[in-house]
């Protein structure tokens, strides 16, 4: 992805400084890794996540992900339970819709961030699928807005949507999707069509 020149770093930079400030997060800023994490500690009220420097435009929006969930409340605890109980897929579709929305409302928004953030909310789907989810209960809107395919996610055994492979795309028809049929010993891989 292309990256930020000065002036696009610097206003990258202090939009996510005011967040941090308003919400009061304390964030650690990694200057190799592209993915972040947000984490909310029970007793002392610490919010804090680990986002890569705002470099790119991409780079932004995980960092205004993790942000996302502060915001939304998936990691707020109560009683040694976190509050929200919904699937994580639902957690990680609210972040990135908030990421995608912020990077809209400063000029910031690029398809293949919005493909990437598709493509990873559709792998945690999978992964919920291939141990405890049904296809079934995830939202239309959810559906809709990923394109998945609902005829062969629900004939599939397993599911898988690789990162390397879809890296770089901004055509969420063209990412690749891997399915384990039933009576197969090896995954197929289809177009998300």
């Amino acid at each position: 992805m292309k990256s930020f020149n000065k002036e696009q770093k610097i206003l990258a930079k202090n939009y996510i400084k005011k967040f941090l400030k308003k919400y009061n997060i304390s964030a650690k800023i990694a200057k190799t890794v592209n993915g972040g994490y947000a984490y909310c500690h029970e007793k002392n009220k610490k919010r804090k996540i680990k986002i890569p420097k705002t470099i790119s435009p991409y780079n932004l929006g995980v960092g205004l992900h993790e942000i996302g969930h502060i915001i939304l409340s998936h990691c707020e605890y109560k009683k040694n339970e976190l509050i929200d109980q919904r699937p994580t897929y639902i957690q990680e579709y609210e972040a990135e819709k908030f990421a995608i929305n912020h990077l809209k409302k400063i000029g910031f928004y690029t398809k293949q961030y919005e493909v990437e953030a598709i493509r990873y909310v559709m792998e945690v789907i999978a992964q919920g699928l291939n141990t405890d989810y049904y296809i079934n209960d995830v939202p239309k809107k959810i559906i809709r807005w990923t394109g998945l395919n609902l005829n062969m996610w629900k004939k599939a055994r397993k599911i898988t949507v690789p990162n390397e492979e879809n890296y770089g795309i901004n055509d969420k028809h063209k990412l690749i999707i891997q399915y384990l049929m039933p009576k197969k010993k090896k995954f197929i891989s289809k177009f998300n069509k």
